[in-house]
């Protein structure tokens, strides 16, 4: 698999977003598509101070949590710069990505033994569903497609991968992959 190029997708598909934010359904939110599910979780980011790239604190960490639950969820990402303070460095986003793209590997290869001879194109297809969904969603939201990835019928993948609530570009460059793995390109 070609981690670079899966990489470039994941990053144009979800966007990348340095500093907190709270996404749709006002989660916070960071980096790639990195849900923050507490303030906990957020003391672990590693996060910075914007203005002088200095560690933040603990309590630094936390207050800008706590400010975000208190923002109005539905902007778009970047309106929330303004009411932060702290970001994650490229370095560290870089770090992250990597490390939730080997974790959704590994679910998926949990779910799909075969998955390290599956063609380039369907390898970063599930992925990319495994991101926007987790691996237990894509598995309960999509069972048609992972039986049909399971017995690599990349043409049943390609028509039963659409997701509701994402963009039509998102979903068309998925069935492509899925198409592309069938095509055998």
């Amino acid at each position: 698999m070609n981690r670079d190029k899966l990489k470039q997708s994941i990053n144009q598909h979800e966007g990348c977003i340095h500093h907190m934010y709270l996404d749709t359904r006002g989660n916070v939110t960071i980096a790639v598509g990195q849900l923050v599910s507490s303030a906990t979780d957020a003391v672990k980011l590693s996060l910075v101070v914007r203005e002088t790239q200095q560690q933040a604190t603990d309590e630094q960490i936390t207050a800008e949590y706590d400010r975000m639950l208190q923002q109005q969820p539905g902007k778009i990402a970047a309106a929330y710069k303004a009411v932060t303070q702290l970001e994650m460095t490229h370095q560290r986003v870089d770090e992250l990505l990597d490390q939730r793209i080997d974790e959704f590997t590994t679910g998926i290869k949990g779910q799909l033994n075969d998955f390290d001879s599956y063609p380039e194109p369907a390898q970063e297809a599930l992925l990319d569903m495994a991101f926007n969904l987790g691996v237990a969603g894509l598995r309960r939201k999509f069972p048609t497609m992972m039986g049909a990835a399971a017995r690599k019928d990349w043409q049943t993948c390609a028509a039963e991968c659409s997701r509701r609530g994402i963009s039509d570009h998102r979903n068309q460059a998925t069935q492509a992959l899925f198409q592309a793995a069938e095509s055998g390109s």
